[in-house]
């Protein structure tokens, strides 16, 4: 091919015309497009990214500093990726638990993590992700629900400053990760509602929660009984190592002589291993212990003297919330 024909093909550029042609292909725009349709200088557009390159360098600067970067050897996707979780960070460190505010509904929340001298983004649940998590295993009146909802103005009289009290004992439930709790009160007085949030609150703090009435749960394990392919020490376990065990509603179902022991047994496991137990029930501690002994006196004196050892005992009264929380009435 003659020489001089490709001589002539070459095009020189400038420096100016190669850094304009770089800052357009880093941040060209449909933007920066509409400003030229509408006639604005060529110069200016060019001074708006140079402007936005010097914010992007100080930023990079800024992120590099506070994580211990070396700013020149990061590769400028990372730095955009620390960026991009600070951004995400501010909205998590605003969050109710409730709503995300957040430009997606991912309910992510992210982390830093190094490995190897290398840094980079972990991406975990986050709270409003765990409470949805949570609120999927409870009873589904009280889902959305957290400690600031249950209202004591709709307690009569002095339930109010009782159901005060059993509110405190729940919230220490989960606040220290050692107490453990009977509730007791009238049908419908918010045992179950307590029980609930503190099941929640504990699931959103990552411990194993095992929560239900006696019957489901020792219904759960007799269900094994005929099915080959379970084992009911495997439910059994579930129950006595888990962090948390929530019995709702004990001695509402017909007290026998199993579910009397297995009952003991749960409860003189978590007794044994000083794992949480709470217990609600209509019926107040010597009620319970005088139902029960009349199927088996010896087992009911055992379970009873292990839950008065362990438990603080909180009451909630004998108003009725159940109705006025599904009516609203204040």
């Amino acid at each position: 091919m003659d020489e001089k024909l490709v001589d002539a093909n070459v095009v020189e550029f400038t420096q100016e015309e190669r850094e304009a042609a770089r800052l357009e292909y880093k941040y060209g725009s449909p933007t920066f497009k509409a400003m030229r349709s509408m006639g604005v200088p060529e110069e200016q557009i060019l001074q708006m990214m140079r402007q936005m390159e010097a914010d992007e360098t100080e930023k990079f600067a800024q992120v590099a500093a506070r994580y211990n970067l070396d700013v020149k050897k990061t590769p400028e996707y990372k730095l955009k990726d620390l960026l991009e979780m600070e951004e995400e960070m501010s909205y998590c460190d605003k969050c109710d638990g409730k709503t995300c505010h957040k430009k997606h509904d991912k309910y992510e929340i992210p982390g830093v993590k190094r490995l190897s001298g290398e840094i980079g983004i972990s991406w975990g649940l986050c709270l409003v992700g765990k409470m949805r998590r949570a609120d999927e295993r409870l009873p589904v009146e009280f889902r959305g629900m957290t400690f600031a909802d249950f209202d004591l103005n709709l307690y009569e009289g002095e339930d109010a400053q009782a159901a005060a009290q059993a509110l405190e004992l729940a919230k220490k439930v989960v606040t220290d990760g050692q107490t453990n709790l009977y509730l007791y009160g009238t049908f419908g007085s918010g045992k179950t509602l307590l029980a609930s949030l503190i099941a929640k609150t504990a699931m959103c703090k990552n411990r194993s929660v095992e929560f239900g009435t006696v019957a489901r749960l020792l219904g759960e394990m007799k269900e094994t009984f005929d099915d080959p392919t379970r084992k009911t020490g495997d439910v059994l376990n579930r129950f006595r190592y888990c962090d948390v065990l929530i019995l709702d509603d004990v001695g509402a179902e017909q007290p026998t002589a199993w579910k009397i022991e297995q009952l003991f047994e749960l409860v003189n496991a978590r007794y044994a291993d000083h794992r949480q137990l709470v217990i609600t029930s209509n019926y107040t501690p010597d009620e319970l212990h005088a139902e029960l002994k009349k199927v088996n006196r010896v087992k009911a004196g055992q379970l009873m003297s292990r839950i008065n050892a362990i438990c603080e005992f909180g009451y909630t009264g004998e108003t009725d919330i159940r109705f006025k929380l599904k009516k609203g009435v204040v």
